[in-house]
């Protein structure tokens, strides 16, 4: 059965949801509805031009995210078999780091821990690697940065500008994460191969 909303009855809901996030904020009326920031904007027709691309990109993540939001603001996302998280070094900076396991037949998955920052503004992602690590008990980890081995830095371009919501998601969804992943995977690969070749792992 086809709902039919009148313009008054819309104007009605976009009131209510306004006064609610007036009185329970952004973060409060996302939990209240059980619907996520991004979708509140575009029921209440905020212009997607209002808000930098820079500010809505951490709203894509938390919705991809399967638990709440921790109390130092970070935020984990999942993606396939990766988490990928935005910490906030200040209150207008962050970074955007991807943890994904290398599947290998002899260890533990190798976990490459990689930048991949959209820069809006230049309109680019660079996906460079930080460093990797494989956690065989809680007290053993064997750790491995850039010394260890060298793998290519990848940069890819995005766009600058969305018309709206439902372009920036479908762009987040069906272009960042795919992409990202996979040349996240096959740097990870190239990190395995020379980490054995020295007998380094």
């Amino acid at each position: 059965m086809k709902v039919i909303i009148s313009e008054n009855q819309s104007d009605k809901i976009k009131d209510k949801i306004l006064n609610l996030i007036k009185k329970q904020g952004w973060d409060g009326a996302s939990k209240i509805l059980g619907i996520s920031k991004l979708k509140i904007m575009k029921m209440i027709d905020y212009d997607i031009n209002d808000t930098p691309l820079f500010g809505l990109f951490p709203l894509l993540v938390e919705e991809i995210s399967k638990g709440d939001v921790g109390n130092s603001g970070e935020i984990t996302g999942n993606y396939k078999e990766c988490e990928i998280v935005i910490d906030w070094y200040d209150d207008d900076d962050y970074g955007v780091y991807w943890a994904c396991p290398i599947k290998d037949e002899d260890k533990e998955p190798l976990t490459v821990v990689t930048f991949a920052f959209p820069n809006f503004n230049k309109g680019d992602v660079y996906v460079d690697n930080g460093h990797c690590y494989i956690d065989d008990t809680y007290n053993n980890m064997s750790d491995y940065n850039m010394s260890d081995y060298n793998v290519k830095t990848i940069k890819y371009d995005i766009p600058t500008h969305f018309n709206d919501y439902d372009e920036l998601r479908d762009w987040f969804h069906n272009e960042y994460l795919p992409k990202t992943h996979k040349i996240i995977l096959k740097q990870g690969e190239e990190i395995l191969k020379q980490l054995k070749e020295k007998d380094l792992i």
